[in-house]
């Protein structure tokens, strides 16, 4: 996606607070970090490093994003819960499906829970020789380190 990106200074800060690294030093941990990222999205943008030889995809969550989904998803609710007393329209149970698309869109918001869902998808498609996942090093709920995995746009 083409979403706006953060800067490397907020990058910076997260992946070394995410890290548990003191200030100016995550050139210790990573043979070459790409200050430029290679993709943003809604929730978070990617990078490219190098972590003991290897290629990895650094994906970074953009700032407030948790508080302003949260703030998006209140809004919604209170508007579902007006239609709940417009007669004719209740059948449509909108707050019920605010409800359940709230926390779907919620969990995004935390890259661990990106994580763990990495692990399940390779965990389940593991005899399947043509398909891959990256596969998380490292998660919390800001920062994801995976295998960097070259693909097409299809």
């Amino acid at each position: 996606s083409d979403a706006p990106a953060h800067n490397w200074p907020f990058s910076k800060v997260q992946m070394e607070s995410s890290l548990g690294l003191a200030p100016d030093t995550l050139g210790k941990v990573f043979d070459w970090f790409e200050e430029t990222p290679l993709a943003s999205g809604s929730v978070a943008q990617v990078h490219r490093a190098v972590l003991c030889d290897h290629l990895v995809a650094v994906k970074i969550r953009h700032p407030k994003v948790a508080q302003l989904i949260d703030m998006d998803f209140r809004i919604m609710a209170m508007g579902a819960k007006i239609f709940d007393y417009v007669p004719g329209l209740s059948w449509l149970r909108l707050r019920e499906s605010v409800e359940q698309f709230s926390s779907t869109m919620a969990a995004q918001a935390f890259l661990h829970v990106e994580g763990h869902h990495l692990e399940v998808l390779n965990y389940n498609f593991e005899s399947w020789p043509h398909v891959g996942f990256p596969r998380p090093f490292y998660a919390s709920s800001s920062v994801i380190i995976e295998t960097f995995e070259p693909g097409q746009i299809v």
